[in-house]
Formats: structure tokens, sequence, C-alpha cells
């Protein structure tokens, strides 16, 4: 999959190096991401798209706007990281009472998001 990563990078004004050292990867590994060489994990991609101020919508190539554009909304269209969980465990993803990493969590509320864009994406 082609990820827009050079140009969160460009956007953001860093370097390969920059900002291979920011999310804590080889500046090699970094260029196989950006040459699409190689795909990054997801968390990864969280992690990209908040250092570079875009949305990781932009980075999948599902928007051109490259960060997400408050809307009156806001409160209403973000996503509730305790239903996430609960549904997560509902669909067997996880056991109640599991502890989820500080990347899991970001990971989940950005695929959450992605999900809630898609959906609202449709309904109009």
């Amino acid at each position: 999959m082609k990820f827009q990563i050079k140009e969160a990078r460009e956007y953001a004004g860093l370097s390969q190096k920059e900002l291979a050292e920011r999310i804590g990867v080889a500046p090699n590994t970094f260029h196989g991401y950006e040459s699409g060489k190689h795909d990054p994990k997801s968390e990864l991609l969280v992690d990209i798209a908040r250092v570079c101020g875009v949305s990781v919508d932009f980075l999948l190539g599902i928007t051109k706007e490259k960060a997400p554009t408050p809307s009156n909304d806001d409160a209403e269209a973000k996503v509730d990281p305790e239903k996430l969980y609960e549904a997560l465990i509902q669909l067997g993803f996880f056991k109640d009472g599991e502890d989820l990493s500080d990347s899991d969590l970001r990971f989940l509320l950005s695929v959450g998001e992605i999900l809630r864009a898609w959906f609202a994406e449709r309904k109009q």
C-alpha cells in the first residue's frame, strides 16, 4: 500500500533522519517506509501522523486534507474510547479487564476515527 509519508514529512518540515529519530526507527528503515518498499505497522502510522501534524486518514490516502478540520460537531464526532473498547470485547478482540498499552489505545482510537469518518461520509 502506498502511504503519503513523504508528503506528511515535508508538510512538517522534517528531514527523513529527523522524523525517523522522533518516531524511534533507524533512518534506513524509515526510508523503506517512505519509498514504499516496506509498510509501517499501524501504531507507527499513528506516531508519524502525530509528529507531522496530519491525520491518519491523510497518511492512508483516505483524505487529501492533511490535518483534521475542526467542526461544531467535534464533541459528538469523537470516538468514545470506552465504547470502542466495549465493542471490541464483544467482538472477541479483548477480554474484559485486559489492559491496553498507550500504543494500542492510540491505534484503536485512530481506527475508530477512520471508521467514524468512513460511515459519516457514506451518510452524506
